[in-house]
């Protein structure tokens, strides 16, 4: 066995050299290795362009030994890897800017150092951190003592392909469009998204209604004590998560639960309830799409939120009515409650026949 071991490496030795030799020069996968660190460059950059004509004026004024914003204007975030011009709602190449209602991206960092025995250790937080005011009075909703006008969309985190995965690309490219429609906030339907998301909004100005995955809530046996302190759990986790974040405004503990239910008064008092006790510095709200005089958990938020698919889930085609419907619920609600509407959601749909 042994001579037979040692007649195949006699055979395979000159090829190995030869390859060895042929290999000179070639690159190595990078690779983490006790003697090696690998680091992703991936993420948000800032970017700016040359218009000089030989494209060198970079180089000749040295814009990459400062930071980039200190040489001039730059192109905003950009996420790494992506395509600048697939990226961008701006038609020249840059990111366009909607005067936001509500300046909430004044952010300050807070630096934390970790107390240990015998002496401090060199561990360092930083955690960025704004500051603002929020309240509510019977018909506006007051941020840093201004009324704020919630003009924006109801996003997902779902893209295709992707799926529910995080991507920077995907990401800033939702802002792009945001900021194109001239989008001041959105809510998080129906689920806490990313965190890389909430801080995107602190630092763009996004206002955030923040929603846990209260959804399909349909039935009576849903209104129960077991899913009752699940559901109080789940408010507990994202407040804990995202209470440090100044662009979350308001949290909404449910979508569209059947809060016509006696039972589902009483569920939805509780939940508002802690949830107003773990933040009572925000307002709390509900999605609702039940009807303003059989609404039993209505009594308890701070927000009245309405969804209306007037023409679509009642009222087949006939979108003439819609107008004075919505004109008709917007009074009915705000002359028993007394609080801020906001038409959570709204639509149509557009194909003949699938009204159901």
């Amino acid at each position: 066995m042994a001579g037979r071991t040692a007649v195949a490496w006699a055979a395979l030795g000159p090829l190995l050299w030869v390859c060895a030799l042929a290999l000179q020069g070639g690159m190595l996968y990078p690779r983490e290795s006790p003697s090696r660190e690998r680091k992703e460059l991936d993420g948000l950059w800032s970017f700016r362009a040359d218009f000089s004509d030989n494209r060198r004026r970079g180089f000749e004024e040295q814009w990459y030994r400062r930071p980039l914003r200190e040489s001039g204007p730059t192109a905003g975030d950009m996420p790494v890897p992506s395509s600048f011009t697939d990226i961008s709602q701006d038609l020249a190449g840059g990111n366009g800017v909607n005067t936001l209602e509500a300046d909430i991206s004044h952010l300050s960092e807070v630096r934390l150092t970790a107390q240990m025995s015998p002496g401090p250790v060199s561990d360092f937080y930083t955690l960025p951190v704004g500051i603002r005011t929020v309240a509510v009075t019977e018909s506006q909703f007051l941020i840093n003592g201004k009324p704020f006008y919630f003009h924006g969309v109801n996003k997902h985190e779902d893209a295709d392909i992707r799926g529910k995965g995080f991507d920077w690309p995907l990401l800033v490219k939702d802002f792009n469009l945001l900021r194109w429609l001239g989008a001041n906030a959105f809510r998080t339907s129906h689920y806490p998204y990313a965190e890389e998301v909430l801080q995107m909004c602190d630092r763009y100005g996004i206002v955030v209604i923040d929603e846990c995955p209260g959804v399909g809530l349909a039935l009576p046996q849903f209104f129960n004590n077991v899913s009752l302190q699940n559901h109080m759990r789940m408010m507990g986790e994202v407040v804990r998560r995202d209470k440090n974040h100044p662009a979350v405004v308001m949290w909404s503990v449910a979508n569209e639960p059947a809060s016509h239910l006696e039972s589902a008064g009483y569920y939805l008092k509780m939940v508002i309830a802690h949830t107003k006790a773990l933040d009572p510095s925000r307002p709390v709200t509900f999605v609702t799409r039940s009807n303003y005089t059989a609404d039993k958990g209505a009594p308890y938020v701070d927000v009245i939120c309405v969804n209306s698919y007037y023409s679509w889930y009642n009222d087949f085609g006939h979108l003439e009515l819609i107008q004075r419907q919505l004109t008709t619920q917007f009074e009915n609600w705000h002359k028993m409650y007394q609080k801020p509407i906001i038409q959570s959601e709204y639509g149509a749909e557009t194909i003949v026949g699938f009204h159901h």
